[in-house]
């Protein structure tokens, strides 16, 4: 019998507007995947948070869907920009 693992993996990362002026939000969308062999339990809290920056990115926890082994879902969020030097 296989260990039980657990493995909710982002897989790809899209902001848009890719090249924002200072104090513009952008919406970013994180693609998700189930990469482990037990299934995500519906609810579970998605958080998004990148070191480094001058500004948080929404740090409100996105709900997703149950994921079975394999699937694929997205959750979005909205980075304030303000404060931001444009091009960091």
């Amino acid at each position: 019998m296989a260990a039980s693992v657990i493995d909710l993996a982002i897989t790809g990362v899209v902001a848009t507007p890719s090249n924002a002026a200072s104090g513009e939000d952008v919406s970013v969308v994180v693609t998700l995947e189930n990469l482990g062999n037990q299934p995500i339990a519906p609810g579970t809290a998605v958080n998004l948070e990148v070191q480094g920056l001058a500004a948080t990115i929404d740090t409100t926890p996105q709900g997703i869907i149950a994921l079975a082994p394999g699937e694929i879902t997205t959750a979005s969020f909205t980075w304030d920009t303000l404060g931001v030097l444009s091009g960091a």
